[in-house]
């Protein structure tokens, strides 16, 4: 009973930092927003959560686990394509994306982590099909067109897969192959 009483309270405190992000930028968010909005008290924040930044890192955290574990999944040599899409995400699972994509701190930038994240699988992948070729630049665009196709298409509450988003970026080259 307490344990599920602990998951509850952790998610409310969660939740209650996802909605905040939504009304001002993480820097102007305090502990005391967060007790307040999870209606908890400051003790039951603290008894999970050293600080905001701690909160955030294991929120963090967890996505990056299952992301990695997606780009693991997508970049295995005997898989084609990533199986996934932004259909799969619940409406929960978007709102919590689309937070932690606002957050760019020092400490903590949600984008940039999940970026590095991407070009190193990327990378792996690439040098793997075709070692002798330099790969840098390749991964960086990947990378960066990925997320922000994810992002783009999150913002717009819209489904997207990996390989229509690849067939867009096939597009864009298209187009500029015909002048």
């Amino acid at each position: 009973m307490d344990d599920l009483r602990a998951k509850r309270t952790q998610k409310a405190i969660q939740d209650a930092l996802i909605e905040l992000l939504y009304q001002k930028p993480y820097e102007k968010i305090t502990a005391q927003d967060i007790v307040q909005t999870a209606m908890i008290n400051r003790s039951t924040f603290y008894r999970y959560y050293f600080s905001k930044d701690d909160l955030l890192g294991k929120m963090i955290e967890e996505v990056r686990q299952t992301y990695r574990s997606a780009l693991k999944n997508r970049f295995n040599a005997e898989q084609d394509r990533i199986v996934g899409s932004t259909a799969d995400l619940t409406h929960q699972e978007r709102r919590l994306l689309l937070a932690l994509f606002k957050v760019r701190t020092p400490k903590h930038d949600f984008y940039q982590e999940m970026h590095t994240l991407t070009k190193s699988h990327f990378l792996a992948y690439a040098s793997q099909k075709s070692p002798h070729q330099n790969w840098d630049y390749h991964a960086d665009s990947y990378a960066t067109l990925f997320l922000h196709g994810a992002m783009y298409f999150l913002q717009k509450n819209q489904d997207i897969s990996e390989s229509e988003l690849v067939q867009s970026w096939e597009q864009i080259v298209d187009l500029l192959k015909a002048e």
